[in-house]
């Protein structure tokens, strides 16, 4: 054979070769392609979805403290202008922030002390349009709720609309680290302290969109009274109690003053009330009392 032949069949098998190499490279170039695509629009949209996470927590948690305060008509405008300030503006075509109290769905459903809120957002690929889909819907949904206090309670004030449900007045000192002090009131002026009390709970509220009026000169509430979900009222579905069913522990008015020293008060029927204007400790042992008047304005109560 040739020299001319060798050569021509070399040069035949390079052109077959070269034939076979495009299509392959191109099939590799765009399976990269696709890969590169996954990568750069997964990891965007992955980052768009924490943001909008964090924007639904936010903004369920700003609704439910429009519900301590009682302004529930405030709840969707608070909710979507949190939405806002972490860059989700129910105003833009892409975004849709939807608010439900009560939520709609979950655990929470139908709970009027809820706050649901569902952030919507198209997001706009780079190369995976190149492949498949121009943009993506990412979703994200949040539950924030107020939730009653449950803590131990040694001074609740029933009434749901009252001003000074509770008055703390004068000197008194009163020492309560382990229980809570409520008023159920939404008065304005729910709570009272007047004169220099000094008070120590482990926590002291009023009912939601309350408030409480320091007038005192030196007052200490430690902490200071907050708007709380009020506990239930624990007597709403019992009867009166019988006054002739328990112990009279007194038949007219009891009055302590700075010249009365320690003394523990038992459960019972105390006609007239009782009347602390100084002196102590007073101990109030637990039980049921039935008081005619409670009025505490100095002394030390444990």
């Amino acid at each position: 054979m040739s020299p001319f032949i060798r050569i021509a069949l070399t040069e035949a098998g390079l052109v077959t070769r070269r034939g076979a190499i495009l299509p392959l490279f191109a099939v590799t170039f765009a399976a990269l392609l696709l890969f590169l695509g996954l990568v750069a629009d997964g990891g965007m949209i992955y980052f768009e979805r924490r943001r909008a996470q964090v924007a639904a927590d936010a903004a369920a948690y700003a609704g439910t403290l429009e519900l301590l305060h009682n302004n529930n008509a405030w709840v969707t405008a608070s909710a979507k202008a949190d939405t806002k300030i972490n860059g989700f503006d129910d105003d833009d075509t892409d975004i849709v922030i939807t608010v439900n109290n009560p939520p709609l769905s979950g655990s929470a459903a139908g709970n009027p002390n809820a706050v649901e809120v569902i952030v919507e957002s198209t997001v706009k690929t780079t190369l995976m349009q190149l492949v498949a889909n121009e943009s993506t819907v990412i979703r994200a949904r949040a539950v924030a709720t107020v939730r009653p206090d449950s803590a131990p309670v040694c001074i609740l004030a029933l009434n749901e609309s009252a001003e000074g449900t509770i008055i703390f007045n004068g000197t008194i000192d009163m020492n309560v680290p382990d229980c809570e002090i409520i008023a159920r009131s939404n008065h304005v002026q729910a709570i009272e302290a007047l004169g220099g009390p000094c008070v120590t709970a482990r926590a002291i509220g009023y009912g939601t969109g309350g408030g409480y009026i320091d007038t005192g000169n030196g007052t200490c509430l430690d902490p200071l009274p907050l708007g709380v979900i009020p506990p239930v009222d624990p007597y709403a579905n019992l009867p009166a109690p019988d006054p002739t069913a328990y112990t009279v522990q007194s038949a007219s008015r009891i009055q302590r003053t700075n010249a009365n020293g320690a003394e523990t008060f038992l459960p019972g029927v105390y006609n007239g009330g009782i009347k602390i204007t100084g002196g102590g400790p007073y101990t109030f042992a637990p039980g049921l009392y039935i008081v005619d008047g409670l009025q505490i304005t100095g002394g030390s109560v444990l």
